[in-house]
């Protein structure tokens, strides 16, 4: 191995090891995920997925920033900001859904793309760590979960203010 791809492999390491969805994961764990992903690149403007398309992976910011939206009669909704470390992906590829919205590279991006036959993959040549991977993401999915609720809740304590003063 050249001395580039080993300080490039030695970020993305040290990256996947602080990320979710690879906590209480060993370091050879670690290592057999990482050979069934993919680097990918992208330029600052580029549509990394479209909404309502049909998702192919789960993507780890390498470095970056990606912006997700969702359109609705000509209308963007900002539905987050990742950074490095950042996954975003996961909810489409395991919930068999079409994703929510467009994800498009805010900066020179790098990812790595794990994919659904990855998945796949994983989950005949390695149970064990295919179960821990499941159960890193449900615990991501969830954290996110509390997050939406909390805002539903504020939404709707406003809301009943103001239908309050409007009564």
């Amino acid at each position: 191995m050249n001395d580039q791809f080993m300080d490039e492999y030695s970020t993305i390491f040290k990256v996947i090891e602080k990320t979710p969805l690879f906590s209480a994961l060993s370091k050879e764990e670690i290592k057999e995920m990482l050979s069934l992903m993919t680097l990918k690149k992208y330029k600052k403007g580029e549509i990394i997925f479209s909404q309502d398309s049909s998702p192919n992976n789960i993507f780890i910011i390498e470095n970056g920033i990606v912006k997700l939206f969702h359109r609705k009669d000509e209308i963007d909704f900002d539905i987050g900001t990742f950074t490095t470390g950042n996954c975003f992906g996961e909810v489409a590829l395991i919930g068999i859904l079409p994703y929510i919205g467009t994800a498009i590279a805010m900066s020179e991006l790098s990812v790595l793309q794990f994919s659904k036959i990855s998945l796949h993959k994983l989950s005949k040549t390695n149970i064990i760590l295919f179960n821990k991977f499941l159960l890193n993401i449900s615990r991501e999915v969830c954290r996110r979960l509390y997050i939406i609720d909390k805002h539903l809740v504020k939404a709707l304590e406003e809301n009943s203010k103001f239908n309050n003063l409007i009564s």
